[in-house]
């Protein structure tokens, strides 16, 4: 996989396999259709191969989201991001009308310097969290992006792909967390650490992340990180597909336990060389011995 929550996902479907004769049909349609969508599947291995150090688990993503999520007093900074700018233009005016000193001005800087490192706890506790996947995002934002636009004809790959595309566009939200980050980042820098008592720069985007957090935290990037998983998990079958041509796909009889194979042999051992076997088991419980892998 090329995902460590896809390398997850994989192991569940190992781990706990399917028992239904529909469910089973129905993922092998999507790993054959990813078997036929080389591109695609080149494409979301290549790009997610750029993802370093990025979600392990679907457990790490809400603790994450949800870590950025608190903000206390979010109303007085959403009122003071809009009232601060508007009182240097209004102390401007002034000024210029010969009404009030132009030392009023780092009276009122200093005021306003105070009051934009109030927050900045806060502030850097949500820089601190995201700075753990910010190179992560962006990439993040390119495997939904392909995921959406690529058109998918098998019932899985289409459901896992409305999910992320219904009523929101995955890519075009997590891209917008992206470039937040960056402008939050871009506070820190001297040019716009002297500016921002004048436009609360930092509390602005921290604020607007924070938004983020609580319309997406919890409710949306779960399942959507859900359905990235999976589908890392079906493009390395469908890879495997690919690679293996002469590997057959299973057909499901019946809905009760039976294992009927004609010629099957180890998957690791030369062809040329492999021994291949019928094997027939009939039904649970059963005991076989194999003495030797070939």
């Amino acid at each position: 996989t090329a995902l460590e929550i896809g390398k997850e996902r994989l192991c569940d479907f190992v781990k706990k396999p399917l028992h239904t004769s529909v469910s089973i049909k129905e993922r092998q349609e999507a790993v054959k259709e990813l078997a036929l969508l080389n591109g695609f599947c080149l494409n979301f291995r290549k790009t997610g191969s750029l993802v370093s150090d990025g979600f392990s688990s679907q457990q790490q993503i809400a603790e994450l989201f949800t870590a950025s999520a608190r903000f206390p007093y979010r109303t007085f900074w959403q009122i003071a991001i809009y009232v601060v700018p508007l009182v240097y233009i209004v102390l401007l005016a002034l000024v210029l009308a010969g009404m009030v000193s132009a030392n009023s001005f780092i009276l009122l800087y200093i005021s306003t310097l105070i009051l934009s490192a109030l927050p900045s706890q806060n502030i850097l506790r949500i820089v601190q969290t995201l700075n753990k996947i910010n190179r992560q995002i962006g990439t993040y934002a390119q495997l939904f992006k392909l995921i959406e636009n690529t058109p998918f004809k098998s019932a899985i790959l289409q459901k896992l792909q409305s999910v992320i595309c219904e009523p929101l566009e995955a890519s075009k939200v997590v891209a917008k967390l992206d470039t937040y980050y960056r402008n939050l980042d871009v506070a820190f820098t001297p040019a716009l650490f002297i500016l921002n008592p004048l436009l609360l720069f930092n509390v602005r985007y921290a604020l607007k992340i924070n938004k983020w957090m609580h319309h997406h935290a919890v409710k949306d990037t779960q399942k959507w990180f859900d359905v990235m998983a999976t589908f890392d998990a079906l493009i390395s079958l469908g890879t495997l597909a690919f690679n293996n041509p002469d590997y057959i796909f299973p057909e499901t009889v019946s809905e009760t336990f039976r294992l009927e194979a004609q010629e099957m042999g180890h998957p690791l051992i030369l062809r040329e060389k492999c021994i291949k076997n019928d094997v027939i088991i009939s039904g649970v419980p059963y005991f076989m011995i194999i003495t030797g892998a070939n």
